[in-house]
């Protein structure tokens, strides 16, 4: 109960503030007071989201990615719990060890005080532990918090009711991942996930990832013990490449092509809205709230000049560029840079094994942001944190191959809205076209109409979602992660290009009918 009160009583008083300009102000008084209003709040919403942790902070990476419903000084704020959130201030690391192992906690010679990693349910430490000949071997404990679960229901229902009064089209899509969330608590459902994934991985392709191996006798409901990676975050390194070169992704790549083309004064604006509906009038619009800029003065990208940033020879550029922009910028290359000996090609083996796991292996990681991916020291990529795992069935994965082939092959581009129906998805006026549309703009390499605010207007006038597949959401979100780190290091990789090939594989095992 307190814990909801603190929600709240930080929450109203600044949905009183958006409700006192919704009634009181119109046009482009409105917009501007909302922007006041977004940049003032959203690192007070942050500062909530750290504070409560659990499920908010789950909820706030969700949202951090998606445009149509936070303006960006919110998705800004929210992104940071994309990377490792602080550690629980007042977490007992041995004492929680103890409760869950018992005796066996004293197979730990060591355990970092300092945790390695945190995230919303839990943190990761590094340890030392004996094992049965006398010797030691490096490890990683990862131990859920004690409140975690138990708060689970009560911030799931406090974060619907606020999307019911500030954004209603985003709660099919929270009401869809709520499952998926809850098996997060589930420990031992991650280790037996992190086993069954490593065997599949690591004997597939073992020459070019590792997946840590689970010491299953340190496991318990509530802790994890696996083997230590050594290794850079993927994260750490990308961030420290793109300084190097000068580049400030932290909003999104569309934000950071708009920044290098227009003016100074032009206020910063997302890349792809969808009007906001709310038949209370208490949301704003998607101008007035800051999504685009307001009527009559909103900036946009030429046509043309959309077709070039949204090109593969765009990006090209853009990696032979690098020296000279370093020389502009006076910057020196970053020592973690070496770790990047070849973008393209790591690339390339994140999304075939990512494209194995989805579509032949049956288990899957839905979560692989740059956090949980490593540059390792021989040269191959570490792989952690299975958490967000998913199951895909036989005829999950035929509908899933039927439509990346459409999106990949325009031969069978006519598959690609039966499919995504197949798959559960369904929308109000059922439009072929716009299913398919938004189909291309998961699975599909980033195009120009990525960047034209108009192009999304129209096309959620023609229709909208009403429910997104539950099978498919975790493959959306390993689609997008794996896309979106590609575009940071200037490559535009189309998902369903990427994995043709197992999807041809699928069919042919499995073929539809004509």
């Amino acid at each position: 109960l307190r814990r909801g009160v603190d929600f709240w009583s930080r929450v109203a008083p600044i949905g009183a503030r958006y409700l006192w300009a919704a009634k009181t102000l119109e046009g482009e008084a409105k917009a501007a007071r909302y922007k006041e209003l977004h940049e003032k709040y959203a690192p007070a919403a942050y500062d909530l989201v750290v504070d409560l942790r659990g499920l908010y902070v789950k909820g706030a990476q969700v949202f951090s990615v998606r445009p149509e419903f936070l303006p960006p000084e919110y998705r800004e704020q929210f992104a940071k719990c994309q990377n490792a959130m602080p550690p629980a201030d007042a977490l007992d690391v041995w004492g929680a060890l103890r409760a869950e192992l018992g005796e066996r906690a004293d197979m730990f010679v060591s355990v970092e005080e300092t945790a390695c990693g945190a995230a919303s349910i839990g943190q990761a430490h590094k340890a030392v532990m004996k094992r049965p000949d006398g010797t030691t071997q490096p490890v990683v404990v990862k131990i859920q918090y004690p409140t975690a679960e138990l708060l689970f229901d009560m911030d799931f229902g406090c974060i619907r009711t606020l999307l019911w009064f500030i954004a209603q089209d985003a709660l099919p899509f929270w009401d869809g991942i709520r499952d998926q969330f809850a098996t997060e608590f589930d420990y031992s459902r991650e280790a037996r996930n992190l086993s069954e994934v490593g065997d599949a991985v690591n004997a597939r392709f073992g020459d070019k990832v590792v997946v840590p191996s689970l010491i299953p006798e340190m496991c318990s409901p509530k802790v994890i013990t696996m083997t230590y990676v050594p290794g850079e975050k993927l994260e750490d390194v990308v961030k420290a490449h793109l300084r190097s070169l000068g580049v400030d992704l932290s909003k999104g790549v569309g934000d950071w092509i708009k920044t290098q083309v227009q003016p100074p004064e032009a206020e910063n604006r997302t890349m792809a809205p969808s009007p906001s509906q709310d038949p209370r009038g208490l949301a704003p619009t998607a101008s007035e709230a800051g999504y685009g800029a307001a009527p009559g003065k909103r900036w946009a990208l030429p046509g043309w000049l959309r077709g070039i940033v949204a090109s593969d020879a765009f990006l090209a550029l853009l990696r032979a560029l690098r020296p000279v922009w370093r020389w502009i910028k006076r910057t020196p290359a970053n020592d973690m840079e070496h770790l990047l000996r070849s973008p393209q090609k790591l690339l390339h083996d994140l999304f075939e094994v990512h494209g194995f796991e989805i579509l032949l292996g049956g288990l899957y990681n839905g979560d692989p942001h740059p956090g949980n991916i490593l540059l390792c020291p021989d040269g191959r990529i570490g792989l952690i944190d299975y958490g967000q795992c998913d199951r895909s069935t036989p005829e999950m994965r035929k509908q899933l191959a039927r439509l990346l082939r459409g999106i990949a092959d325009p031969k069978y581009e006519t598959e690609v809205a039966p499919a995504f129906r197949a798959l559960g998805l369904k929308t109000k006026n059922d439009d072929p076209e716009f299913i398919a549309t938004m189909a291309r703009l998961i699975f599909g390499r980033m195009s120009a109409e990525i960047l034209d605010h108009d192009f999304h207007h129209k096309l959620h006038k023609t229709d909208r979602i009403e429910k997104f597949p539950k099978d498919l959401v975790m493959v959306y979100r390993a689609a997008v992660l794996l896309r979106g780190l590609g575009l940071s290091l200037q490559y535009n990789i189309s998902p369903a290009e990427s994995w043709s090939k197992f999807a041809a594989e699928v069919l042919e095992e499995a073929p539809c009918p004509a």
